[in-house]
């Protein structure tokens, strides 16, 4: 009888030895680097996660308490924090940390102007939307639309001189903030439309502003903004 004990609990510790291997394993952080007990590039090696586990934490460095999700990738992307955390002893030199947050991460903001020809009309660049989070929304591509036709008939293609955001929080006089594309031409026809995608690079509306345009060519009945990116802090 006690051999049978034995061989069963000898079964039973490699039966939960192997589960234990293949788990999904959950590790925390409340930092995101700086090294120390606690952060997730120095908290744990770079050579003990498996390719399955996850990280779960909270961020204070901007000053707001922000819960983000993290992924194990095995390669050489460099630090960008907090889309990419490298281990600090970067676990032979391919582990990192991939944000996966999708609160943070690839958003598009649409804006849709009726009868912008009334922007047209006024002088200088005009707010036509804000950026009401706790983050930086990083521009990384837009995509401009207008209608193709108006009473006047076929349009040519509408053209805005420049989207800038705003010098402040209050502060949105013309001229005063910072640029973030010079005129636009959209001239590619398509269905009772014209439009145009431009690359923005890694622009930042910081969080209060407002996006200001000055719309440059107005005969257009309707035009769309689509501003692609992510939200940073």
């Amino acid at each position: 009888m006690k051999k049978i004990l034995i061989i069963l609990a000898v079964l039973l510790f490699i039966a939960s030895s192997a589960y234990a291997d293949s788990i999904e394993r959950t590790w925390t952080f409340h930092a995101l680097t700086g090294g120390g007990t606690g952060s997730l590039d120095a908290s744990v090696s770079g050579v003990s996660p498996n390719a399955t586990d996850q990280f779960i934490g909270i961020d204070n460095s901007s000053g707001n308490s922000v819960f983000l999700f993290y992924r194990v990738v095995t390669d050489s992307t460099a630090e960008n924090k907090p889309l990419y955390v490298r281990a600090d002893d970067v676990g032979a030199g391919t582990t990192s940390y991939q944000q996966i947050d999708p609160f943070i991460s690839g958003n598009t903001e649409t804006i849709i102007i009726s009868s912008p020809d009334g922007l047209d009309d006024l002088t200088g660049q005009q707010p036509i939307w804000i950026n009401n989070t706790n983050y930086s929304f990083v521009i990384t591509n837009a995509k401009f639309k207008c209608s193709g036709t108006n009473t006047s008939g076929v349009l040519s293609g509408d053209t805005i001189e420049g989207i800038s955001y705003s010098a402040s929080e209050t502060n949105y006089t013309f001229g005063s903030g910072t640029t973030i594309f010079n005129f636009i031409d959209m001239s590619t026809a398509g269905t009772s439309m014209y439009y145009t995608s431009v690359v923005g690079g890694t622009t930042p509306v910081p969080k209060g502003r407002a996006i200001l345009m000055d719309y440059g060519v107005g005969t257009a009945d309707w035009l769309i903004i689509e501003l692609g990116g992510y939200y940073d802090y």
